[in-house]
């Protein structure tokens, strides 16, 4: 794994869209995040860690043996072996699906980073499995794509509601899908800046004493960069 580092440019940029965010930048600083230098570890992960919490989902990559999420010929030795996994029946499948394609050589890690962001996707969703949210998940922690705005992800709809008072679940269908549009306009061309934001205000629990001590002490700044390093194991 490596390390994507917001530049001071990036904040910039993600405060000119939207101002409300200046808070969370001056609160948080400039975030880094962990990211994937594989594409099958990378799959592996966003599989496991689909609707898990952050702790569960920690919990659960620590008892994996890494040459598991490594090798896809060794996942799927283990697989059908039947040996132990932590997960669901659905995520096995997914998983065997995905590490015969690799074993195969119908995926490949430089072959998903060739293809279009509309390729790609179209590819991973004809994996039973893999949804919207992996395939986001996938743009943003492996691909490294810079306009990620991860609406259908827990975290961020929480950070939503807590930075900008907007509730994307309690909107009607097509009014939810209009304010969705809007946001991703918004926030485009950084919105995977705003997600790393939203997270970090999703896990410090962000609220109005949080915004107004965006200057305050170094103690409170390293409660909440710890919260942060708690958030980001889900990925």
């Amino acid at each position: 794994m490596s390390r994507w580092q917001i530049t001071a440019d990036d904040a910039a940029q993600l405060v000119a869209r939207e101002p409300r965010m200046a808070p969370l930048v001056q609160h948080f600083g400039l975030l880094e995040r962990s990211c994937y230098d594989d594409s099958f570890t990378g799959l592996v992960a966003i599989v496991l860690s689909q609707q898990l919490s952050d702790r569960a989902f920690t919990t659960c990559w620590a008892k994996l043996d890494p040459v598991l999420y490594q090798e896809p010929q060794q996942l799927l030795a283990h697989l059908s072996q039947g040996r132990y996994l932590p997960c669901t029946q659905g995520k096995r499948h997914a998983l065997q699906t995905i590490a015969t394609a690799f074993g195969r050589g119908e995926l490949s890690h430089e072959q998903l980073l060739k293809w279009s962001k509309e390729e790609r996707r179209a590819q991973l969703l004809a994996i039973k499995g893999l949804g919207p949210w992996s395939c986001d998940m996938f743009d943003l922690l492996v691909a490294r794509e810079r306009d990620c705005l991860l609406l259908g992800d827990l975290g961020v709809r929480c950070g939503l509601k807590l930075t900008l008072g907007l509730e994307l679940a309690a909107l009607p269908g097509k009014e939810r899908r209009t304010m969705e549009a809007q946001l991703r306009a918004q926030f485009s061309p950084v919105g995977s800046f705003a997600t790393f934001y939203l997270w970090a205000a999703a896990a410090a629990g962000w609220s109005a004493d949080l915004s107004s001590a965006a200057n305050g002490s170094g103690k409170s700044r390293q409660a909440c960069a710890c919260q942060l390093r708690i958030l980001e194991q889900v990925t």
